[in-house]
């Protein structure tokens, strides 16, 4: 995926932010397209604030070019032990635009965990060894309703 000059601005203004910035990755182009891109940002820790503004203010600069979503350092930690469809296709597909050193980290263990065989990709998704298919929809609606239940968006 080349380095589109939208998204080193869009580095730029992550990590000029007051935002502990620790990766920004681009991953899957919408459609083949490179004028629309799926972005993630991973903080360092695990700040209080809500990380939406953050991914407001990026989205915001770039109306229409790219879907971010920024997550506290647990969240995207988490990911592969939840199994985060959209995190694992990140790092199986991401070019990271920015990093600290976590992201190659992360890839690394994640690439070891496919190579053993404990987590894999599937038509719908990833699965571990003995899971029940998942039907992502149904998890989506889940996790929508849980945080409307928590007074969250």
């Amino acid at each position: 995926m080349p380095a589109h000059a939208n998204l080193r601005r869009l580095v730029e203004l992550a990590t000029a932010s007051e935002w502990p910035v620790e990766f920004v990755v681009a991953y899957a182009p919408l459609l083949g397209s490179y004028a629309f891109h799926r972005v993630v940002v991973g903080l360092r820790g695990d700040p209080e604030d809500d990380v939406d503004a953050l991914r407001f203010r990026l989205e915001g600069a770039f109306p229409g070019e790219v879907e971010v979503r920024v997550l506290r350092r647990t969240e995207w930690a988490r990911g592969m032990t939840d199994l985060d469809l959209v995190l694992l296709d990140a790092f199986q597909q991401g070019e990271p635009l920015f990093d600290r050193g976590a992201w190659s980290g992360v890839v690394a263990h994640f690439q070891d965990l496919a190579d053993r065989g404990l987590i894999m990709k599937t038509r719908r998704g990833w699965r571990r060894p003995g899971d029940a298919p998942r039907d992502p929809d149904a998890e989506m609606l889940a996790r929508m309703l849980q945080a409307l239940r928590e007074g969250k968006r």
